[in-house]
């Protein structure tokens, strides 16, 4: 007799397991869609003499199976094999098809389904079970993506914290691919995972700001979902003071006032002239590049004596409402895109294009005078050890890049500090002075400075 026999049966393929025992287990591959292939255990044994490769199921007869008992028992592992099938796929069908879910999780669908109709009593209790961790994280995740979760204000969670969330479900799906592990239960989160996820991330090429980034997220949504108070205190991964997210403080650069007037008069074209002026328009606004939209005539007002005039944004990361003067340098953009501003693209394409923007302006007397060529030196960590990388510095502007020139270049020239976080939207003078490109030696001798200036004005 053959050690593994295979039909396709009413969408149902049945096997029984390889070896040469007594025993074998009979096996399940569900054909009612493509993405499942390989054979799963139903948990039913048999024993494998009286199994029949013509009719699959067991032989009930007399001349086969002399034995009373045998032929009773056989019989009845013939009716579970017949019910479990028909109760799979009338389940399948019942779910519309299980549409929209990966092939690992149709193999747990699959698994759980058998395990409740063979086992009712052992199933009972195992829905009574805390959730396991891809469990949690993909029902937040769908959530989001479905518009039911809220932020601490009560509004619709919006779409770009859904993609951070979204990547998290993704890292965490490639590390228990990589592990060899379908899921995890909570109580497994403990700090010999974290350490091992971490090293995961490091070694796909993550800095240790993206890896703190993913930590935090994956913290955010295990103390949100779960509710149990025992189940939270035996998860490591989110009791205080372990596992911590992990940050660094990292030089970044930004263009001086030398090099925006540079870039301003550079000569450009097509996509690179466009996205040149939208950069500018960042640079002297200090506004995030998801605002970038909101940069247009239409939401410029006026102040009531009528010198001056001001866009009024509303801020779409944090959505606090902000005046932004209209300085000098903005005045030749709105002449120029007098007829309305070129549509944003994506935030990703963006930073490409304003890289090649800067290596064209690089490439140039003036580019290199200005320094868009040098080299600069960046401290990062890189899979857990602290590296010094160098890099053009052309190679190294973002979209955000504009947001940090305008707080260093207004710091520059002596703003004060509240007025430029008023115009920023920065809630703490300790997350702005992040985005001041200054040694901290020069940010304390600028503060006091500004006070004795502040000091001085005030005796006259």
């Amino acid at each position: 007799m053959q050690n593994q026999i295979t039909i396709k049966m009413a969408g149902i393929q049945i096997s029984i397991s390889k070896g040469g025992g007594a025993e074998a287990e009979v096996r399940f591959r569900f054909s009612a869609t493509q993405t499942i292939k390989p054979f799963f255990s139903t948990g039913i044994h048999i024993i494998r003499e009286y199994w029949s490769p013509k009719t699959q199921k067991l032989s009930t007869s007399i001349k086969q199976v002399p034995d009373d008992d045998q032929r009773e028992r056989n019989a009845k592992i013939n009716k579970r094999i017949t019910n479990l099938k028909a109760h799979l796929l009338e389940a399948y069908t019942a779910q519309g098809g299980l549409n929209g879910r990966s092939s690992e999780e149709l193999k747990l669908w699959l698994l759980e389904e058998t395990n409740n109709f063979l086992h009712p009593k052992k199933s009972e209790t195992k829905k009574k079970k805390n959730k396991t961790l891809m469990q949690i994280v993909h029902e937040f995740c769908s959530d989001g993506k479905e518009g039911r979760l809220l932020n601490d204000n009560g509004e619709r969670l919006k779409p770009s914290s859904v993609r951070v969330y979204a990547q998290v479900e993704g890292w965490l799906k490639k590390f228990c691919k990589h592990s060899s592990v379908a899921d995890y239960e909570t109580d497994e989160l403990n700090e010999r995972w974290y350490a091992a996820f971490v090293k995961f991330l490091y070694d796909q090429g993550l800095r240790k700001n993206s890896v703190g980034k993913h930590i935090k997220s994956l913290k955010t949504v295990l103390r949100k979902r779960i509710d149990d108070p025992e189940q939270a205190a035996k998860c490591a991964f989110i009791v205080r003071g372990k596992c911590k997210v992990l940050h660094e403080r990292v030089k970044n650069v930004y263009l001086d006032e030398n090099k925006l007037h540079v870039m301003a008069n550079a000569r450009l074209n097509g996509y690179m002239d466009r996205v040149r002026d939208q950069f500018l328009l960042l640079c002297w606004t200090g506004q995030r590049y998801s605002d970038l939209g909101q940069l247009i005539p239409d939401n410029i007002d006026t102040t009531d004596d009528g010198k001056h005039r001001f866009f009024k944004v509303k801020q779409t990361k944090t959505g606090a409402l902000v005046y932004i003067p209209v300085l000098p340098e903005v005045e030749p953009l709105l002449e120029k895109y007098r007829d309305g501003f070129p549509a944003p693209i994506s935030n990703q394409k963006f930073n490409n294009f304003i890289k090649d923007v800067c290596k064209t302006i690089s490439e140039t007397d003036d580019g290199k005078e200005a320094g868009f060529d040098d080299i600069v030196e960046l401290e990062r960590t890189l899979n857990a050890e602290k590296t010094t990388l160098s890099e053009k510095f052309y190679n190294l502007v973002t979209s955000h890049s504009g947001r940090r020139s305008f707080a260093t270049n207004m710091f520059e020239r002596n703003w004060p500090t509240q007025i430029i976080m008023g115009i920023t939207g920065h809630e703490t003078e300790e997350v702005f002075r992040i985005y001041i490109e200054k040694d901290p030696e020069e940010l304390r001798k600028h503060q006091i400075e500004s006070f004795f200036k502040f000091f001085d004005n005030g005796q006259q």
